[in-house]
């Protein structure tokens, strides 16, 4: 294994990869490996598996080599990964090729894309922007529209109704189809669902509270607030939601039971209020600025 790096001249970012030689002469074929969708390193890593190194070392041992590399703006290739579309992932595929051109160990004639998932979209846009690819290889690439293939994903989790039972099933495929966006399109931690969550999270800790005025559920509610803050422009709704809800409540409790919504107010130990929203602060304050850290994907 050799540890190299190959310039995107066009968009100023340098990729970072290894690659492996057979240990017969050469020149080589070689096949350059893209990965799917989200910020992969080199050997595609999913879950701990390697999955780009088992190829690659297989590959090798068949007598090719193989070039792979950290997507842009992630391990030691730069730029920013948040930012990159299908079209610039294939450029940086196209500067592989130039690169493995560049290396008298390569074969030039026979340079080929392996592509798995979205790597299986990227590799034929490549291959119409180089003439030197010679030919491509998709694995378990899209084969439908984004439509079809959240159709298509309801109906497995329908028909594995077996094994969750349905109403389990019947609320996941409901889930899935409320927010497609938070699979396919989700920005950084805008996700409808766990909004979902954390406000029920925060009703029944208000709930409990107001039952029992034990601080730790004042502390729940607080966390579950900062949290439902940080899924950020859509907590918006949500908060003004709770807040009519309650004033709401409020009225037509005290109309039966006397007293005022202020007397209610007053009600709360002041202790708790304090607990409750700098828990609400600090949890919003983390997610929101991605633990201190400037996340770039």
């Amino acid at each position: 294994e050799e540890e190299v790096t190959y310039e995107n001249k066009k968009d100023g970012v340098t990729l970072a990869g290894t690659l492996t030689m057979p240990k017969t002469g050469g020149p080589h074929p070689t096949v350059l490996l893209i990965p799917g969708s989200g910020p992969n390193d080199r050997d595609e890593t999913i879950w701990g598996h390697r999955v780009f190194l088992v190829l690659a070392d297989h590959l090798t041992r068949q007598g090719i080599a193989v070039l792979r590399a950290d997507d842009r703006g992630v391990g030691e290739s730069t730029g920013d990964f948040s930012a990159a579309t299908i079209a610039d992932l294939a450029r940086d595929a196209c500067a592989g090729v130039e690169y493995l051109k560049t290396r008298p160990e390569i074969d030039a004639r026979k340079i080929g894309l392996v592509g798995h998932s979205l790597g299986a979209n990227v590799a034929p846009l490549a291959a119409t922007q180089s003439p030197d690819v010679a030919f491509i290889v998709l694995m378990a690439g899209a084969s439908n529209t984004l439509a079809e293939g959240i159709h298509n994903q309801c109906q497995m989790i329908y028909r594995s109704a077996g094994g969750l039972g349905r109403p389990a099933v019947v609320v996941a495929a409901l889930l899935t189809a409320i927010s497609p966006a938070m699979v396919f399109y989700s920005r950084y931690y805008i996700q409808e669902v766990l909004l979902v969550c954390f406000t029920f999270g925060a009703i029944i800790s208000g709930y409990r509270y107001t039952q029992s005025k034990n601080i730790k559920w004042a502390i729940f509610a607080g966390i579950s607030l900062g949290l439902m803050h940080a899924t950020k422009e859509t907590s918006v709704i949500a908060f003004g939601s709770m807040l009519l809800a309650l004033l709401l409540t409020l009225v037509m409790q005290r109309r039966r039971q006397g007293g005022s919504i202020l007397m209610a107010v007053k009600a709360i130990n002041p202790w708790h209020g304090i607990a409750a929203v700098a828990a609400a602060g600090m949890v919003s304050v983390l997610f929101y600025s991605s633990f201190f850290t400037n996340a770039g994907g």
